[in-house]
């Protein structure tokens, strides 16, 4: 009895002093684990109301969420380009290829013509760059072949190849112009694949000029030949300088007949384009509805490739230039007309009146951003839109022009040109200042 009893009380013994040990083994740990909260609190200064706590950490709920920054979305505006190609003609420096029956020489040119050419595309190009005036606008310059002959010819005096280096050195861009209808035979492309060989060979002459070592742009192609075919054979994939005269190597039937240049509904193109100079309108044609006071700048502003008919959007198909099978890789760029024919087109009678001999008056400075407002408003997102306009260098930029209202100089208009342009539409960003070339590639 005494034995159990004994037991017994041994049992309950070590029943509660384990009841003990285990209650402060757990008093031990509930105390380690408050002062973990009272450091973990400590170190966070101020908890937020979206804290979730634990052992380990806490977190502010918040910071699970990304954070957006505010950003400005600018709207995608479409890309208009614009350029001035001069046609550096006129003087005659030389005789013609043609005429010759070969190559010029020295007896041939007049070295004071080629002196006084040179010295008024130099006053021309010191307007559209003109550093000291922020002025930075750079010219395609265009030549015909009889300054590139003079070129040429009078190298040894050093005079010419410095400057036309200059030019190119400066920005502005080199390329031939080719008056292609005059080297034309009927009944092959020979003659005129000289002329354009004659070209861009003479151009490229390290005794010419060194800064290009080669020309892809192309102007003055016109003729009742397949001037595409002729012209990428040898390299020229952007042609620029299109007038209706281009019709002309055209089957007939793939013309439209709003385009014929004739108010004579039955008259072919062969009646209507008998000579280049009444068929000198920039095709596609850009005419003004007096109607609606606005022009119609569907088609000539709208730059494509010959392989693609959807490249023209809204227009004949571009297949149309295609009088032969075609690489597909030519760009043309269609202009809008001489700078100073531009106000004459809102008094013209028929859409493809040519406009080549006129008064070159504020009236036509104006008319040129009237266009250019314009096709801003109206462009879409779709396709580029260029206002390619020609300018001929017959003339001195300080010859003053007295049929205006007012006379004035064409420097005068000039400089307003260019300031207009590079102050109110490049340096806002609205148009982007651009060569032929350059253009060129931009076309899609």
């Amino acid at each position: 009895m005494t034995l159990n009893i004994i037991t017994f009380i041994k049992h309950r013994f070590l029943f509660f002093s384990g009841i003990i040990r285990w209650s402060l083994q757990l008093s031990l740990l509930l105390h380690v684990i408050c002062n973990s909260y009272v450091v973990l609190a400590q170190n966070d200064k101020k908890l937020s109301p979206n804290t979730i706590r634990s052992k380990e950490r806490s977190v502010d709920i918040k910071s699970l969420t990304p954070k957006v920054e505010s950003i400005k979305i600018s709207p995608i505006k479409a890309k208009i380009y614009a350029t001035l190609s001069i046609h550096v003609e006129g003087s005659d420096e030389c005789k013609s290829v043609k005429d010759l029956g070969g190559y010029p020489t020295t007896a041939d040119c007049s070295s004071t013509k080629y002196e006084h050419h040179i010295s008024k595309l130099q006053n021309l190009g010191s307007i559209f760059i003109n550093t000291r005036s922020g002025i930075s606008l750079p010219l395609s310059l265009e030549f015909e072949e009889q300054f590139l002959s003079a070129a040429k010819v009078f190298d040894e005096q050093g005079s010419l190849g410095a400057r036309l280096d200059l030019l190119a050195t400066s920005g502005h861009s080199l390329g031939p112009h080719a008056d292609a209808h005059a080297y034309y035979e009927a009944d092959t492309s020979k003659g005129m694949k000289n002329h354009f060989t004659y070209l861009r060979d003479t151009l490229l002459d390290p005794k010419v000029q060194r800064s290009i070592t080669a020309t892809t742009t192309l102007s003055g192609v016109c003729s009742s030949g397949d001037w595409l075919k002729d012209s990428e054979s040898l390299g020229f994939n952007n042609i620029s300088g299109i007038v209706s005269f281009c019709l002309r190597s055209l089957p007939e039937e793939s013309i439209p007949q709003n385009d014929i240049p004739s108010t004579t509904v039955s008259d072919s193109i062969e009646t209507a384009c008998n000579n280049p100079s009444v068929c000198h309108a920039t095709y596609p044609y850009l005419y003004y509805d007096s109607s609606t006071g606005k022009f119609d700048i569907t088609r000539g502003t709208h730059p494509w490739r010959t392989d693609s008919k959807l490249r023209w959007m809204g227009g004949p198909g571009a297949s149309l230039w295609t009088a032969s099978v075609s690489s597909g890789t030519t760009a043309i760029l269609p202009g809008v007309g001489a700078l100073y024919c531009l106000a004459e087109k809102k008094s013209a009678t028929y859409r493809w009146e040519s406009q080549t001999s006129c008064d070159f008056c504020q009236d036509d400075i104006d008319t040129y951003f009237e266009i250019l407002d314009q096709t801003i408003s109206e462009a879409t997102l779709l396709t580029p839109k260029i206002i390619h306009s020609v300018y001929s260098l017959g003339l001195s930029v300080d010859t003053v022009e007295k049929g205006c209202p007012t006379p004035v100089t064409r420097k005068t208009l000039l400089n307003d040109f260019v300031t207009r342009m590079q102050r109110d539409y490049v340096d806002t960003g609205k148009v982007q200042w651009k060569t032929a070339p350059e253009l060129g590639e931009l076309v899609p």
